[in-house]
């Protein structure tokens, strides 16, 4: 094997070893966006139920202010969290495109070396 080969197949190795590294990065970043759309699921339950505490003090005129008061503290806080979630969602979201977009990027890597090797070892015949 000439010197050029062997830096090839290291070469050609190491895009390998980048790939196989891509797809479990890819793997994570899926975890990442189920884990999140989880808090964003869980956020927006917390923001309903805001919402059933608040219409349920203003329309049973409860004499309690301070109730009132904590329970539109409880829905701003809701509504904070909800949008922060959502902002993690779609930041998720972008990873995960960013990842697969990565991923395919190292495919077509993978496939033009493997066919310049290829070629190189016909023209050598």
């Amino acid at each position: 094997m000439r010197v050029d080969e062997k830096m090839l197949c290291i070469y050609f190795d190491s895009a390998v070893f980048d790939f196989v590294y891509r797809v479990f990065a890819s793997v994570m970043v899926v975890f990442d966006f189920v884990s999140i759309a989880f808090v964003f699921l869980s956020a927006f339950a917390d923001l309903v139920h805001a919402v059933i505490v608040l219409l349920s003090m203003v329309f049973d005129f409860a004499p309690e202010v301070f109730d009132f008061v904590s329970a539109v503290f409880d829905f701003v806080s809701a509504v904070f969290d909800f949008v922060s979630a959502a902002f993690d969602f779609v930041s998720a979201v972008f990873d995960f495109m960013s990842a697969v977009f990565d991923f395919v990027s190292e495919g077509f890597d993978l496939y033009y070396i493997k066919t310049d090797y290829m070629f190189e070892g016909f023209a050598q015949m």
